[in-house]
């Protein structure tokens, strides 16, 4: 009853995978980058269904590797392709009031990139097509 199931698949929906399950909410995928040696990045999908809890309770685990919480960025205390990506998708999670508040490790990360001058000058705002 505990128990959280995870996939590592990224060719199959994982709202669809989670139907299949006997509890939606506790279930979830988890993606490696490859190579995991170097790249270092795990990826937490959410489906339609997966509970905030759930989520949660994969980032405690994920952390215990990690005391720290990945470092100031994505993955370690340099920025990587990872947080050249986080920054417009909390942008646009902002953009359309998507609480955000349930990430709070996102929100940190976030606050730290809009910090350097290289993220705040190619902030999504800032962009000639911006709105």
């Amino acid at each position: 009853a505990d128990a959280i199931l995870a996939s590592n698949t990224s060719s199959i929906p994982i709202t669809r995978l989670a139907q299949a399950s006997p509890d939606p909410a506790r279930f979830m995928g988890v993606h490696f980058f490859n190579p995991v040696p170097v790249m270092g990045l795990i990826e937490l999908i959410r489906g339609l269904a997966t509970s905030a809890e759930t989520l949660a309770a994969v980032e405690a685990l994920l952390a215990q590797g990690d005391p720290a919480g990945t470092g100031l960025f994505c993955h370690g205390d340099s920025p990587t392709m990872a947080d050249c990506c986080l920054v417009p998708q909390v942008f646009n999670a902002q953009r359309f009031a998507i609480d955000l508040a349930p990430y709070p490790r996102v929100a940190r990360i976030h606050a730290h990139c809009a910090g350097l001058p290289a993220f705040a000058a190619a902030h999504p705002s800032r962009q000639p097509d911006a709105e």
